[in-house]
Formats: C-alpha cells, sequence, structure tokens
C-alpha cells in the first residue's frame, strides 16, 4: 500500500514517514526502493529484530523510539489499526479493501477510502 501523492503530501507538511512492518527489512527497502519511495521514509521498523508481529504492543512501540509528538498508524487492515490504538498511536484506517470495522476493535480517529483520502485529512488535523 503506497501512494507517492500521499506520501508527498505528508512530507511536505512536515511529517516524517517511516515503515513499520511484519516483513523483513530487506523486503520491505527493496518494495520501498522499487516504488521510489525510500527516500521518503526516515526509518523502516521490521518485527525481525524483536521477534514479534503485529498487532503486539511491543511492535507500535518501535516507532515510539524514533518518533516524537503524534504518531499516526495508517493501515488497510482492521487488526492493525486496533493494534496501534491500543498502544497508544493515533489511527486512520484505509476501508478499500475491508470495508467493515469491527466495533469490539477501538474505533479509527480516520477512516479514509485510500491513502491520498488519510493524508489530507491528517494533515487538516
Amino acid at each position: 500500500m503506497l501512494s507517492l501523492e500521499a506520501e508527498k503530501l505528508l512530507t511536505t507538511a512536515g511529517w516524517k514517514l517511516v515503515a513499520l512492518t511484519n516483513g523483513s527489512e530487506d523486503s520491505t527497502h527493496k518494495l520501498l526502493e522499487r516504488a521510489n519511495a525510500l527516500e521518503d521514509f526516515g526509518s523502516i521498523f521490521c518485527c525481525d529484530a524483536i521477534q514479534k508481529t503485529k498487532p503486539h504492543p511491543d511492535v507500535y512501540a518501535l516507532a515510539k523510539q524514533d518518533v516524537k509528538g503524534d504518531i499516526w498508524m495508517v493501515a488497510a487492515h482492521a487488526w492493525d489499526i486496533a493494534g496501534a490504538a491500543c498502544a497508544g498511536l493515533r489511527t486512520a484506517f484505509i476501508n478499500k479493501e475491508e470495508k467493515d470495522y469491527l466495533g469490539v476493535y477501538p474505533q479509527p480517529e480516520v477512516v479514509a477510502s485510500d491513502l491520498v483520502e488519510a493524508a489530507n485529512r491528517i494533515v487538516e488535523g
């Protein structure tokens, strides 16, 4: 899930982008590089180092080590948004594939149909 337009909206507004993934650092680095998005990301955090996977709170804590202030998790999986919310991150849910967000999960602050819409709503505050 990448959008160069959304990345530019956020970085132009002063937001730092980080990748937080259950995938390997090498595969994530290659994915971002192929998408011409690597330069927009300040850090890549992978679960390999701590041997836990999302939605474990320790994974979301990785981003907190590098980012001060508001931290937004933008994701297309409700379980990922729920994990991030429980770990104290602000959340934006992209409902392109998962249309229904379960009521038992903490609700996202932003629900958007795509990354550009989510980025605009985050920038607008």
